[in-house]
């Protein structure tokens, strides 16, 4: 990712990515976070550390489709997903950040009145 046309695509994507989930949806479908993985796998080709911005395997689970109360029975949806709150949590931590980033102006960190 040479072209500094490269890193403004992954965050135009990002931003749309961060448009399209809809933040009412309890849960978010794993194709999102595919996407959003394959865009820090490419930020992280221009050396930007990622690891912390990246959703754990171990949030991303089959969730319950139906129980039968009765013989404690479970059928699974056939995808996995992710809470779409976790998911926004760090989309929006990775956004915030490359604002600071790709900003022209120097930016301070803190709460300021």
């Amino acid at each position: 990712m040479s072209n500094p046309d490269n890193l403004l695509q992954v965050y135009t994507l990002l931003r749309s990515l961060r448009k399209n989930i809809n933040e009412n949806d309890h849960f978010t479908h794993e194709k999102y976070i595919q996407e959003y993985h394959g865009l820090l796998n490419e930020l992280s080709q221009i050396r930007l550390v990622m690891d912390r911005f990246q959703v754990p395997e171990g949030e991303v689970k089959n969730q319950i489709a139906s129980l039968n109360v009765l013989s404690g029975n479970k059928t699974y949806r056939p995808f996995r997903e992710v809470e779409t709150q976790f998911l926004l949590t760090k989309l929006d931590a990775l956004l915030e950040f490359l604002d600071i980033k790709l900003s022209k102006s120097p930016h301070e960190i803190g709460y300021h009145s």
